[in-house]
């Protein structure tokens, strides 16, 4: 584990905001937050983040544009996405790069799960990298 990977969380309620960076930083990991969906992709570029946890209903950009904006653009579009939701029935058009879905209430086992499947993403990433 990397104590210096960075997990990046879209959200705009301070108590998902609070649960979340708990479960990131109780996995050894460094949360950063925004509020705003649409300075998600300057800020992964920025961070180069392990995974992006966003909020499929946001207020202003929602977690499905934000979504797709990090898949058009070369530099974010390989980063694992997990977009989380109230509701069952809010789905995102375009699943690229979404490893998985949370529904409230988030529960810290299930992000181990899907963080644990970055990590493998990563990993995978990282061989086939070496191996060109």
């Amino acid at each position: 584990m990397n104590p210096k990977a960075t997990i990046i969380i879209i959200e705009d309620n301070p108590e998902l905001i609070y649960l979340l960076r708990r479960f990131v930083e109780n996995s050894g990991y460094r949360a950063v937050v925004t509020t705003q969906g649409e300075t998600a992709v300057s800020l992964a570029q920025q961070e180069t983040p392990l995974m992006i946890m966003i909020e499929s209903q946001l207020a202003e950009l929602n977690g499905c544009q934000a979504l797709e904006a990090l898949h058009q653009n070369v530099s974010t579009q390989d980063i694992p996405i997990v977009l989380y939701s109230n509701s069952s029935e809010k789905r995102c058009h375009s699943n690229q790069g979404v490893i998985g879905y949370l529904q409230q209430p988030l529960l810290y086992q299930d992000f181990m799960i899907l963080l644990d499947k970055s990590l493998c993403l990563q990993q995978e990433r990282h061989k086939e990298g070496a191996s060109y």
